[in-house]
């Protein structure tokens, strides 16, 4: 199966309201534009995690450049191995070379892995909270 098939599986929390369906024309729009930053982590030539953020100037703050987690993952089987701070570590870097002046990641709740974040230099802003209001059809 896969690695974003067994992502959805695993932590898709509106699995009745979005099916997996990515908008490959946009990512690609994004890409070729700059906004969007791109970075997969293999073992052998094995995809085995990936990280998707979006890169624009803030609508509140136009001089700062934000970066905005869009999805990332880390296959179960490498998890604890150090693959997930490694590859954090890459995109902080790629985020600096970027011109990121700010950095937002977040985790799904029952995925907590705060502890990595805080010893990246990450700091806790916000909690986010979410509401179904319609079912898919």
């Amino acid at each position: 199966m896969p690695l974003y098939k067994r992502h959805y599986d695993e932590i898709c929390e509106v699995k009745g309201v979005a099916r997996l369906d990515p908008d490959y024309q946009r990512y690609l729009e994004m890409d070729a534009s700059g906004r969007l930053l791109t970075v997969t982590v293999r073992d052998k030539g094995k995809l085995i995690g990936y990280f998707k953020a979006v890169v624009e100037s803030s609508l509140h703050y136009r001089s700062a450049t934000y970066g905005i987690t869009d999805i990332y993952f880390v296959d179960k089987e490498y998890r604890g191995t150090g693959v997930g701070g490694r590859l954090f570590k890459f995109v902080i870097n790629e985020m600096k070379e970027r011109g990121v002046n700010v950095f937002f990641c977040a985790y799904k709740s029952k995925h907590e892995h705060n502890n990595m974040f805080e010893r990246l230099g990450f700091i806790e802003i916000e909690r986010s909270y979410m509401m179904v209001l319609e079912d898919q059809k």
